[in-house]
């Protein structure tokens, strides 16, 4: 009888500890499954803001690309205006200089006609 009391309680004990063992597995497996949502939630944010940063970064590119052709644009428009403005004042050189010459010819004229109006009263008289 002692035997069978003996075997009873080592029966009993071992049914306690692997109850033990089963209450401490569920236990693990509802924290690993805790933990395990938590990392999918986070793995999935980190992915929404890896996307986010990409499209950031590919508006930044695209800014970047209208940016620079805007400005090689108003570098053309620079340069076009530069050489008209050249140009006009080339023309306006060469204009002031066709004026100076007129009257200077213009001068000459008025000079010799002065001169000869001048000979002309002198032989009159």
């Amino acid at each position: 009888k002692r035997k069978v009391e003996a075997e009873t309680q080592r029966y009993r004990a071992e049914v306690a500890e692997k109850q033990r063992r089963l209450l401490d597995s569920e236990k693990q497996i509802k924290k690993v499954t805790g933990e395990h949502r938590r990392a999918r939630q986070e793995l999935e944010e980190a992915q929404a803001a890896h996307a986010q940063v990409q499209q950031d970064l590919r508006d930044i590119e695209n800014s970047r690309d209208t940016a620079a052709a805007e400005v090689a644009e108003s570098r053309g428009q620079l340069l076009k205006e530069q050489k008209a403005r050249h140009a006009l004042m080339l023309r306006k050189e060469r204009l002031e200089s066709e004026v100076v010459r007129l009257r200077s010819g213009l001068e000459a004229e008025q000079e010799s006609t002065r001169e000869q109006r001048a000979e002309q009263e002198s032989t009159q008289e």
